[in-house]
């Protein structure tokens, strides 16, 4: 973490009691667990400190301090174990007095966001112990030995176990239904067109929208400052796109998203003017006079998109969220994994959300060389290694041009995206997400 910036992360955990949540006791005191480090790290060092393994649920609240160098996050998590070590309790908040600091405030927060009956269903009560013999005899069926199950990773949109078993670990991934309920099918057939840039898939359930694969390394792109790493992934990333295009007829039979360069704009437009799922007019959201504006200058995001399509690059798979955390590498082949926003489209979409890390909140490209500990500039050398893939579709000079006019419409095509997502979720989650809906609506007004 930032030495210059600090997070307080306050953990409420609930055992799924709604009036019990886990509390440290320090001299008669009753305190949050609280920690000062990267998201990410949050639930390895709560199971250090409480002894509990705990899955983030959703953010409560946060407050960004005046001086902008600090923030309090507050998530709400859970755990399906009663078990803590010796200083923490599970307190029942009803029978809390002045011992415990700040209680006003957690009660509000109970109050306001308590467990009910989640549409999501590994929210809900039980539904980890219910899932476990699935679990064990699927695996068993396909000669695995179950040893222990964990819950790895919980979001809105989906849930993650992990699975020890006598053949090594098995990840287990359930997508949100209706939503997202074909990935694992359009997982599976991709992998049956090119395994080589897919995880190892053992059974897939499309009924109950479950995926098990094997293990299939980690993402270790993301902490590399290796530069060839990086451009094997562009190009890997490339060969994959280019292969899938005569399967893209196929891909959207089985349920792929369609945001095809010839659909986006229409779209778009009749998002825009339906305005039932884009939170108009509310705070910090869309406003009437913004979709006005962009309505009566739609004509220069037609001719954007048609600029582009007059490259003819054609189309194919996007990946839809194609960051460093969602590429792993195995015995050096790279491996492309969570395809739950996955589409037809424009294939060099993808690589704006490939190149993230790679800009400033104000759009600057960063000096990565000195990251890489090279003298070229690393983005350069990887865009040039992702286009010289393409060079059967098209020149160099015409290659670059649509790349830098792809950037632009990709905000198009993560707005519509953005929309169906936030509109699949409980609603109070889309009070935390509807902003990225705002973000992508905005960043397209400053190029008509």
């Amino acid at each position: 973490m930032s030495e210059e910036f600090k997070t307080n992360c306050f953990e409420i955990i609930s055992n799924l009691d709604e009036s019990k949540i886990l509390l440290k006791k320090v001299n008669g005191k009753f305190y949050l667990p609280k920690h000062n480090f990267d998201f990410d790290e949050v639930f390895n060092e709560l199971k250090k400190e409480t002894g509990l393994e705990t899955v983030f649920l959703y953010l409560v609240d946060f407050k960004l301090y005046e001086d902008k160098k600090s923030e309090d996050i507050i998530n709400f998590s859970i755990s399906n174990e009663n078990e803590p070590k010796d200083n923490y309790h599970w307190i029942d908040i009803n029978c809390l007095n002045e011992n415990f600091i700040d209680f006003s405030l957690i009660k509000k927060w109970l109050n306001e966001l308590r467990l009910k009956d989640f549409s999501v269903p590994w929210f809900n009560k039980n539904w980890f112990n219910d899932i476990k013999p699935y679990i064990k005899s699927t695996l068993e069926s396909k000669d695995f030995k179950v040893l222990e199950i964990h819950q790895y990773y919980l979001s809105v949109i989906s849930c993650i176990l992990k699975v020890e078993t006598d053949k090594g670990l098995v990840y287990i991934k359930r997508v949100l239904d209706p939503v997202f309920k074909n990935e694992p099918l359009i997982t599976q057939k991709m992998s049956e067109y090119y395994p080589k840039y897919f995880p190892e898939i053992i059974f897939t359930d499309e009924d109950k929208g479950f995926i098990f694969t094997k293990d299939f390394g980690k993402n270790e792109l993301s902490e590399s400052k290796n530069i060839d790493e990086w451009i094997n992934a562009a190009k890997s990333y490339a060969q994959l796109q280019i292969s899938m295009i005569k399967h893209s007829s196929d891909l959207l039979s089985y349920g792929m998203f369609d945001r095809s360069i010839n659909k986006i704009t229409n779209q778009m437009k009749d998002i825009l003017i339906k305005a039932d799922k884009i939170f108009l007019d509310e705070e910090n959201c869309v406003t009437s006079q913004e979709v006005k504006y962009i309505l009566d200058n739609f004509d220069k995001i037609e001719n954007l998109v048609l600029e582009l399509k007059n490259y003819n690059i054609p189309q194919t798979i996007e990946h839809g969220d194609l960051h460093s955390g969602n590429i792993a590498i195995k015995d050096n082949n790279i491996i492309f994994y969570d395809w739950s926003d996955c589409a037809i489209s424009h294939p060099f979409i993808s690589m704006r959300v490939f190149f993230w890390n790679f800009f400033e909140k104000d759009g600057k490209l960063k000096d990565k060389s000195k990251d890489f500990n090279i003298t070229q500039d690393p983005y350069e050398l990887i865009v040039d290694a992702y286009l010289s893939e393409w060079t059967e579709h098209g020149n160099k000079e015409d290659l670059r041009k649509a790349f830098d006019l792809s950037k632009k419409v990709s905000y198009i095509s993560f707005f519509i995206q953005y929309v169906v997502l936030v509109d699949s979720m409980e609603n109070h989650t889309k009070k935390i997400y509807k902003g990225h809906i705002y973000g992508v609506l905005k960043n397209i007004t400053f190029f008509i």
